[in-house]
């Protein structure tokens, strides 16, 4: 029986040594009770007419001594008693070991489209492959896309196979999901209908497709441009309604008001656009454009469109900024018939988009003419009534401008992605290209109003705004939080404070930040840095300071009189390693000030144009520098270009005091102060914090305000004596009760007030209660976070750059989309 020893040798190598996934797939395959029978199997005494009787005897003494199991079994002996089992990948049928099919039970383990091919060695599990129109290893296939669509906040795709799916926004029925998934925002991929055959899909508050031939359309058709013959709100079709009898489309091309179309009979490609502005009245039906019959490519655009002829230009529809390329303009003017755009046959690409056009030259040059925020390399105050060559680079593929307000792209440098206008950064109308992400290779890229999408080697990515779930990664995070959100689930937060852009907190000694960093952005907490001895943070705008092992450090875009720098990673910003606390100013040109041993005494270093230090003088300083020779500082904050401390109980306030905010009686030009000057003469000053043009103190348990919108004297807020620390933005005001309540308001524009849906935009004139037990919080320009009694971090308001830590609302980098 050596042979059969051996078996069960490399068996048990491969129960130690074989991974997880085989495990898994042994498991799921090994034979039942009644037909492996193990059991039924074992016997004490030798038994002569055991059904397994083909194998070799066992040299060894013992029950399996003279028990003979057949092929590929094997016997075992436990406790005194003897076996016979199928080898590893066999299973019992009557009397002997088969074969197992892994590929009959759960496909194998293989995704279900993909093939599953069973292993050639009995016992391994089976390959698996994705099927032609798939991508994926074989136990995970996706769809090889061909087409990419967006429109609004919609997306849809055709795959290999020639399936249509759609996602995003359906608020108009423009995914053609049926009416009882209107409204709904669906979250990735899903398919619309079972039909194959689709080749082409144009996606806005409408969508039209073209399958098998046969031209498809759905959604709103308020004005016709679903092209079936009516129009009206009464009219929306939630699911693809075909368009005509004819079989002979090949292009289309969906607009703001409107869609065209080209049809490709025997020797003819004829244009054809219905909706609005094609002509004097809206076009209920596709309506013939012109007489000529080669058309190559057509972009309907808000309220105009181009086509492409014999490298030749033609534009029609509405003329408002020059977008119709006729050298002079016509605003509100209607070209019903396709007019040719200057005299150059050298194009090979074009886009229309809301007030201009662009095209790409066989030269691969940019020539764009319109005006609007569409347009790159320029402001969004210049038209360019004719054809215009824009920038130098003589590398652009394509060309696609966006219908809405967001980003519009174009490929180049080898399949790489460059957009502008609330591109990858989503600064609003920055004219100038920036790149998204790092990848070249992609085919094609498709923007919208907010986000973008792009086709890579048949997977898509996606990028920019989620409300509406667009990017079909899965989720659809909100640009807002109108009530406290809370971050994972750690209870050992100690320190959080809100920038602009970004957030930074300490959990347990680590410095995490979120929101704008580093110029990226990040959705959830990033750790900075390894080290766990963090006690401090302060981040302003895009600059923040903190303290680590009692020294300063400082990362961001540092902005001084001589330039500015991005720092990625935390770095020494001042000697010495006794700091006890650090702030940071919200102003442009970065001023910090903190306070340390021997003794408490304050330092400040930076921006000094309105004496801000309090040095005494108003030029910069590099590097920290000693304000007066108290050494009984308590507390200090940084507002923009100003200051105020707490030095034994008395509050002093320094800078610049144009809106009163100093709080020492006066305001305006001319008031500011060099020096730290006291204000009033209390001496029972616990907390004070310092914003744009206002600032807030605690004084014997009372909260009291000044500045911009109030008096330039500190001002009583409310009638309670037990406040213990208060925030406050420009335009909003947060402060803590020593019981832990929380207590804000002022402007809620964004939810920043964390009082809930209901009191969302409503503007609140007195300290309002937010729910929960607070220890601290802190206020950045439109959003607020705090850390609850319990140690769990919370935060609340705009969440357009991910400042919430809730999860990315958006993403500047392309994100594979998730199937269904």
């Amino acid at each position: 029986m050596r042979s059969s020893l051996l078996v069960l040798s490399l068996a048990g190598v491969c129960l130690t040594a074989c991974s997880l996934d085989f495990e898994r797939f042994h498991r799921a395959h090994a034979p039942s009770d009644d037909d492996a029978g193990d059991a039924a199997s074992r016997r004490t005494v030798p038994d002569a007419s055991a059904e397994f009787d083909a194998g070799d005897a066992r040299d060894a003494a013992g029950p399996c001594a003279a028990v003979r199991c057949g092929v590929h079994a094997f016997c075992a002996e436990t406790r005194g008693t003897a076996s016979c089992s199928c080898e590893l990948g066999y299973a019992r049928k009557g009397s002997t070991c088969v074969d197992i099919d892994e590929c009959a039970t759960n496909h194998g383990g293989c995704d279900p489209n993909a093939t599953c091919t069973q292993s050639s060695h009995a016992g391994q599990p089976p390959a698996c492959a994705c099927k032609t129109a798939y991508l994926g290893n074989g136990t995970h296939c996706t769809p090889k896309v061909v087409q990419l669509a967006t429109g609004g906040s919609s997306t849809c795709a055709i795959s290999a196979d020639g399936a249509l799916w759609c996602w995003g926004d359906n608020a108009y029925g423009q995914l053609g999901l049926g009416s009882t998934a209107v409204s709904a925002e669906v979250l990735s991929p899903t398919r619309v209908g079972q039909e194959l055959g689709w080749t082409r899909v144009a996606v806005g508050s409408a969508s039209c497709g073209i399958r098998n031939g046969a031209l498809y359309c759905w959604g709103a058709n308020s004005v016709g441009q679903l092209g079936l013959g009516d129009e009206g709100a009464a009219t929306t079709r939630f699911v693809p309604t075909q368009v005509g009898s004819a079989t002979d489309w090949v292009e289309v091309s969906m607009g703001g008001s409107g869609a065209c179309g080209i049809r490709a009979a025997v020797g003819k490609r004829t244009l054809y656009c219905w909706g609005r502005d094609v002509g004097a009245t809206d076009q209920t039906s596709p309506a013939l454009m012109g007489a000529f019959t080669d058309w190559d490519e057509v972009s309907r655009g808000s309220g105009h469109g181009c086509a492409l002829r014999q490298g030749q230009l033609y534009c029609f529809g509405t003329d408002y900024a020059g977008e119709l390329g006729q050298g002079s303009l016509t605003s509100g003017t209607l070209l019903p018939t396709p007019t040719q755009v200057g005299t150059r046959n050298d194009f090979t690409h074009v886009s229309a988009g809301v007030l201009s056009s662009c095209a790409v030259t066989t030269l691969h040059k940019l020539v764009c003419w319109g005006g609007g925020h569409e347009l790159p390399f320029t402001n969004s105050s210049t038209y360019s009534l004719d054809p215009t060559e824009l920038g130098t680079w003589a590398d652009w593929q394509t060309v696609a401008l966006s219908l809405s307000e967001g980003p519009s792209c174009g490929l180049r440098n080898s399949g790489a992605i460059w957009c502008w206008n609330r591109g990858p950064n989503f600064d609003p109308y920055d004219p100038n290209p920036a790149r998204v992400g790092t990848l070249d290779g992609y085919a094609s890229v498709v923007p919208a109003g907010g986000f973008g999408c792009a086709l890579r080697a048949g997977v898509m990515a996606c990028w920019g705004d989620n409300r509406a779930g667009q990017l079909g990664v899965g989720n659809a995070l909100p640009l807002r939080a109108s009530s406290p959100k809370q971050l994972g689930t750690e209870q050992t937060w100690t320190a959080i404070s809100a920038g602009y852009r970004s957030t930074c907190g300490i959990q347990a000694g680590k410095l995490m930040c979120w929101g704008f960093i580093a110029e990226q952005r990040f959705g959830t907490p990033q750790r900075l840095g390894s080290a766990s001895t963090w006690t401090r943070v302060s981040t302003q705008d895009i600059f923040s300071v903190g303290l680590s092992a009692a020294n300063p450090q400082r990362w961001g875009l540092l902005s001084t009189a001589n330039g500015s720098t991005w720092i990625d990673a935390p770095e020494s910003d001042a000697t010495y390693f006794d700091w006890t606390a650090i702030s940071a100013s919200p102003a442009y040109l970065a001023t910090r000030c903190g306070i340390r041993g021997p003794g408490s005494s304050l330092y400040c270093w930076g921006a000094n144009s309105q004496g801000q230090l309090g040095v005494g003088d108003k030029t910069e300083r590099t590097t920290a520098s000693a304000v007066g020779s108290s050494q009984t500082w308590q507390a200090v904050d940084l507002g923009e270009n100003y200051a105020c401390g707490i030095d034994a109980g008395k509050l002093y306030c320094w800078g610049g005091n144009s809106s009163g905010e100093l709080g020492l009686g006066d305001s305006g030009s001319g008031t500011e102060r060099i020096a730290p000057t006291q204000v009033g003469s209390a001496t029972t000053w616990t907390s004070v914090a310092a914003s744009v043009g206002r600032s807030c103190g605690i004084q014997a348990g009372g909260l009291y305000c000044w500045g911009a919108g109030l008096t330039p004297l500190p001002t009583r807020i409310g009638s309670a004596t037990d406040y213990a620390s208060v925030t406050l933005e420009s335009s909003f005001t947060c402060a803590v009760h020593a019981s832990g309540v929380l207590d804000c308001w002022g402007d809620n524009a964004f939810g920043q007030l964390g009082l809930g849906e209901a009191a969302y935009k409503t503007k609140v004139d007195f300290p309002t209660t937010v729910p929960g037990k607070w220890s601290i919080t802190d206020a950045g320009r439109t959003h607020t976070c705090g850390i609850k009694t319990d140690g769990t971090l919370w935060c609340w308001g705009t969440n357009t750059n991910g400042e919430l830590g809730i999860g990315p609302s958006w993403s500047d980098l392309p994100l594979d989309v998730s199937w269904n």
